[in-house]
């Protein structure tokens, strides 16, 4: 299917990253993920690999992401007051 790839639109990468279309050509795309890597695809290979997200499901998967990185803070943070404790330290 033939779709127009404009700068700025958002999409999900082939690992599910969200990415905003920075720069395309008639030969490639460029685009930028969440984490500010730049990745460079051929134009055939990216109307493959990628799926155009609206809005509502691009602020769902950030939402995701961003609890994702919560809970991790803070299983970190129980962990390291589970070895202050088992070390006896109060």
């Amino acid at each position: 299917m033939f779709s127009l790839v404009q700068r700025g639109q958002l999409y999900a990468d082939d690992n599910g990253w969200p990415v905003t279309v920075y720069d395309c050509s008639v030969c490639r795309v460029v685009c930028r993920r969440e984490d500010g890597r730049l990745r460079s695809v051929p134009i055939r290979e990216f109307s493959h690999r990628f799926e155009r997200l609206e809005h509502q499901e691009y602020r769902q998967i950030k939402a995701e992401m961003e609890q994702e990185k919560h809970l991790k803070t803070l299983r970190a943070l129980r962990g390291s007051e589970y070895e202050k404790q088992s070390r006896g330290f109060a």
